[in-house]
């Protein structure tokens, strides 16, 4: 087994190397339901399932007048094509402190949200994006409408603890940073990118070692 490996190696390493290169050190993540690649000022998302691709026409639909969401600017088939939506906010924080409004934009999504029973179920600093000084939210493919059976809203004050935000925390000034640090699972985007980031570069390190071992390079 262990000289098939190596033979494989040896046959097909610069193969290898590319695949590796690409599984490893690819940025574009669109889970398990969709593709996602940036063209200029837009994303096209390529679902692979159609009740996924319904499910993201049919919220962006209810809140399109809100502007509070990527603008649908194209669908086909299982294709959308959305408008960028700006920085993260994990990026925005990058070079400021404070949006003037911030308060207010962030309380009115989050009531917004709240008056459609509306549960985004994984918002963080790189689902929450800033641009021209408005706020949107994106990646809405695990989110979901609640209602219970007897017909009473969700507690929209309840913060879940230890994973990403369920629903958005409320704002209390136009302070960012204090409402990042004021929010822990608002980070949990930047903790789980930064660990994903580490464990790729390692495997990539690991894996060109072995090839240049089996090619007896070093």
């Amino acid at each position: 087994m262990g000289k098939y490996i190596e033979k494989m190696i040896n046959d097909y390493w610069w193969i290898i190397l590319i695949a590796i290169s690409l599984l490893c050190l690819d940025k574009s993540n669109g889970g398990n339901t969709k593709y996602i690649y940036k063209v200029g000022s837009y994303y096209i998302y390529i679902y692979k399932h159609k009740k996924d691709y319904d499910k993201y026409l049919e919220i962006t639909d209810i809140f399109k007048k809100y502007n509070i969401m990527p603008k649908v600017v194209f669908n086909k088939g299982l294709i959308i094509v959305v408008e960028d939506t700006g920085r993260a906010l994990n990026e925005y924080t990058g070079n400021h402190t404070s949006l003037k409004g911030f308060q207010q934009k962030i309380n009115f999504i989050r009531d917004t949200f709240q008056k459609h029973n509306f549960v985004h179920n994984d918002l963080h600093m790189g689902n929450i994006t800033i641009k021209n000084e408005n706020i949107y939210i994106i990646d809405i493919d695990r989110t979901f409408f609640y209602k219970n059976p007897q017909g009473s809203k969700m507690c929209f004050n309840k913060i879940s603890e230890g994973k990403c935000c369920d629903i958005l925390p409320k704002a209390k000034n136009d302070n960012i940073i204090n409402y990042i640090k004021d929010n822990p699972c608002i980070q949990c985007y930047q903790r789980a990118n930064e660990f994903r980031e580490y464990i790729k570069k390692l495997i990539f390190i690991f894996c060109i070692l072995v090839i240049l071992r089996v090619k007896k390079i070093i």
